[in-house]
């Protein structure tokens, strides 16, 4: 499955988010998550990192800086998940 959707904003400033993570079910077998994102309202996106659903500390860091931003979250495992939320460090 795939899911895309925008981050609020509340103005133009440049952001700078230094987490995005995701709250949901922990996998017993081998399953990833990746993530991409889009700066340019969805005309690129960049490379896919992933997030190991096996892991009890489902996150990423480093996650760039941006004006606003779009987030796809891509799951091709065999394996449903269930996710409870999306949450990001943004400063």
């Amino acid at each position: 499955w795939t899911h895309q959707f925008k981050l609020p904003a509340q103005d133009n400033s440049r952001k700078r988010m230094d987490m995005f993570g995701v709250v949901g079910d922990t996998a017993r077998s081998a399953s990833s998550l990746n993530v991409q994102f889009s700066d340019d309202d969805w005309q690129t996106l960049s490379a896919a990192r992933v997030i190991d659903m096996t892991s009890s500390d489902k996150k990423l860091t480093r996650c760039g800086a941006y004006r606003s931003r779009g987030v796809r979250l891509t799951h091709t495992a065999n394996l449903d998940i269930r996710l409870e939320q999306a949450v990001a460090k943004v400063s």
